[in-house]
C-alpha cells in the first residue's frame, strides 16, 4: 500500500492552500519519460469530474496527466484544516466547491458533497500528511505477512514465517519489540480466523492464509446490512468468480437485507448482484458433485426471492430467473 500510494501536494500560486495531489514517481509524457520526484512538475495527479448542475451525488477518482503551468480545473484542490483532527486536512474541488475528497477502504477514492455534519458511513474525510521516512511506522503486521504466506501453498511451517527476512526487520526496525513468540502468533490468527487458519501437529505449528473465497465468504456471512454487502462484492472485483457455491446463499441474502434508498447505495447493491449473478455459472460448475439438495434449493431460493423483489432491475430478474431455472435442472 504505502509503496503504491506514495503521494505529494504540487502548491498552485492561483488561490491560497490551492494544490494538487501528485503520484510520484509515474512516468509520464509530461516529464519526459522520467520519474516525478518531489519539485518535479508533471506527472499524474488526482482527477475528477462532476457535473455542474447539481445532479451528481459522487464522482470518481482517476489519474490524470498535467504538465507545468498546464490550466486543468480538474486535478485542482483547495486545501481545509479539519475541523475534527489536529494537523489533519480535508481537500474540496476547486472549481466545484462543496465536493471532498474520500477514501473508502479499501481501494476507493471518491469526490462526494459534504455540507457539514456526521462525515458519511465508510468514508475518510480527514487526512494527515505523513513523511515517507516515517510512513513504515504505520505498516500493520498483516501487511508484513500476507505476502510471505502468498508466496506458499497450503501449510506453511510457523518457523518459516518468523524467519522471514521481512518479518524479523518488521519486529527489529518498526516494532523495535522482540519477536512474538509461538503462542502470540496463535493469538494473532485464531483472533483474524477469517484471514488466517492456524494448527498444531506432530510436526509443530503451521499457518495458512486463506483463499480469497474463503475471507470473502466469511465476511459476507457476518454483515448486518445489504450495503455493506454490496460494497464487499463490489470491491472484490473479479475475485468474486472465484467464490465457491456454498457461499453464494449467504450472499444474497446478506443483500437482500435493510439498506439505505440513497441513489448510490442502490447502484451498489445492484452491481453487487450482477456481479454475484456473473459468478455463478463458474461457481455453479464446481457444485454438481459436491453439493447436497438442501443447499442447492436454498440458492434456488434466494434467486426466487430475488426475481420477484421489487424494484429489482429487469435484467437482474431474467438472469435469477434463468439461474433459478438451471438449479431446477
Amino acid at each position: 500500500f504505502f509503496k503504491a500510494a506514495k503521494l505529494s501536494l504540487w502548491w498552485l500560486p492561483d488561490v491560497n492552500n490551492m494544490c494538487r495531489i501528485r503520484a510520484l514517481e509515474a512516468r509520464t509524457r509530461s516529464s519526459a519519460g522520467e520519474r516525478v520526484v518531489a519539485g518535479r512538475p508533471g506527472g499524474f495527479n488526482l482527477g475528477f469530474y462532476i457535473n455542474l448542475d447539481g445532479s451528481q451525488q459522487e464522482a470518481d477518482v482517476t489519474l490524470m496527466e498535467a504538465g507545468k503551468g498546464e490550466k486543468n480545473e480538474l486535478v485542482n484542490f483547495v486545501v481545509v484544516p479539519s475541523p475534527l483532527y489536529e494537523n489533519a486536512f480535508r481537500f474540496e474541488a476547486a472549481y466545484r466547491r462543496g465536493y471532498f475528497l474520500v477514501f473508502r477502504p479499501p481501494t476507493y477514492l471518491k469526490m462526494i458533497p459534504y455540507s457539514g455534519g456526521k462525515v458519511p458511513a465508510g468514508s475518510v474525510l480527514d487526512f494527515t500528511l505523513v513523511d515517507f521516512q516515517a510512513m513504515f511506522k504505520f505498516i500493520d503486521v498483516e501487511e508484513v505477512l500476507r505476502p510471505v504466506l502468498e508466496t506458499k501453498t497450503g501449510w506453511t511451517p510457523l518457523e518459516q514465517v518468523k524467519s522471514d527476512p521481512n518479518v524479523v526487520a518488521y519486529f527489529k526496525n518498526i516494532l523495535q519489540k522482540p519477536m512474538w513468540d509461538d503462542e502470540d502468533f496463535q493469538t494473532y490468527f485464531e483472533g483474524h480466523f477469517e484471514s488466517w487458519q492456524f494448527r498444531q501437529d506432530s510436526t509443530g505449528p503451521q499457518v495458512r492464509l486463506r483463499g480469497v473465497d474463503e475471507r470473502l465468504g466469511y465476511a459476507l456471512e457476518r454483515v448486518r446490512a445489504s450495503d455493506e454487502a454490496a460494497a464487499l462484492i463490489v470491491e472484490a472485483g473479479d475475485d468474486v468468480r472465484r467464490l465457491r457455491w456454498k457461499y453464494m446463499a449467504p450472499a444474497f441474502e446478506a443483500l437482500s437485507k435493510p439498506g439505505s434508498g440513497d441513489v448510490t447505495a442502490v447502484l451498489r447493491r445492484m452491481d453487487a448482484h450482477r456481479k454475484l449473478l456473473g459468478a455463478l455459472g463458474v461457481s455453479l460448475a464446481g457444485a454438481e458433485e459436491d453439493a447436497l439438495l438442501a443447499d442447492l434449493a436454498k440458492l434456488a431460493h434466494a434467486m426466487q426471492t430475488l426475481a420477484g423483489g421489487e424494484g429489482v432491475s429487469p435484467d437482474i430478474v431474467s438472469r435469477s430467473t434463468e439461474v433459478g431455472e438451471r438449479l431446477g435442472k
